[in-house]
């Protein structure tokens, strides 16, 4: 588990994130909502490495029907203890 302490300072320091909002995520919780299927976009990954700890970092970026497509939109980070749990929660919903 990255330590907050650390992640805040790389923040700061513009280390990770090049300082856009971020969200690392800790745990997932399943709930029961209306939503509905969004708009395609385009995603890339990279790994972060903070004092030897692993993060999975997930960068969105604005749909076609926006004007600036190229420009990351929303940014999520995946520790190993959430990536374990996100890949539990795949193989049971998807049934894998």
């Amino acid at each position: 588990m990255v330590d907050k302490n650390d992640y805040l300072k790389a923040l700061k320091d513009k280390s990770i994130g090049g300082g856009l909002t971020l969200a690392l995520i800790r745990s997932l919780t399943k709930i029961v909502r209306n939503s509905k299927l969004q708009i395609e976009a385009e995603a890339t990954y990279n790994i972060l490495i903070q004092n030897g700890k692993k993060v999975i970092q997930i960068n969105t970026y604005g749909s076609k029907e926006r004007v600036h497509t190229n420009v990351v939109s929303q940014t999520i980070q995946l520790d190993e203890q959430s990536a374990r749990q996100l890949f539990e929660i795949i193989k049971s919903e998807f049934s894998l």
